[in-house]
């Protein structure tokens, strides 16, 4: 299960090791691509191309306090930035869902302003060869679905008793 960005993060690990311990995976909010997320909270000329720039420089080890929005600040290198954020990332979400082999819950907010909306149509659209990708829209929650637990309990207790054994 990941949540916000550690659904890219789970997408990543099942994707690039298929576990057979993992059964389904189950995305709550995820900010899909972070170049893109990054364009569209920060604009182009971000501290993405930065990052590049110091990297251009040889300064990729150096630390860049990023202003990560709604998010707050934090410390991150200039290679480790651009590795999340960069055009050759190997963690965009939409390449790894396309490689999962196991039934995937995608849960997002219609009032969400941190992760876009049609990421999770996006998700669900590249998720086309994982068996049972489903995707609920939860009208009217944000970014914390956690807030949202009557919404979402049902939803996850029918799609938990559907899984495979």
């Amino acid at each position: 299960m990941g949540q916000s960005l550690g659904t890219n993060r789970v997408l990543f690990y099942q994707a690039e090791t298929a576990d057979s311990r993992v059964r389904g995976l189950i995305l709550m909010a995820g900010p899909g691509n972070l170049l893109e997320w990054n364009i569209r909270i920060f604009g182009p000329g971000s501290v993405l191309a930065e990052a590049q720039r110091w990297i251009r420089e040889g300064r990729g080890a150096d630390l860049m306090l990023v202003d990560m929005g709604p998010l707050g600040k934090a410390l991150h290198s200039a290679h480790h930035l651009v590795s999340l954020r960069g055009p050759n990332t190997r963690s965009d979400p939409f390449q790894s869902i396309a490689r999962i082999r196991v039934p995937t819950l995608i849960l997002h907010g219609t009032a969400e302003r941190l992760a876009d909306p049609a990421v999770a149509d996006g998700l669900k659209a590249a998720a086309a060869a994982s068996p049972g990708a489903e995707l609920h829209m939860i009208p009217g929650a944000g970014h914390a679905l956690t807030e949202r637990v009557n919404d979402i309990l049902p939803i996850l207790g029918r799609w938990l008793e559907a899984l495979p054994r």
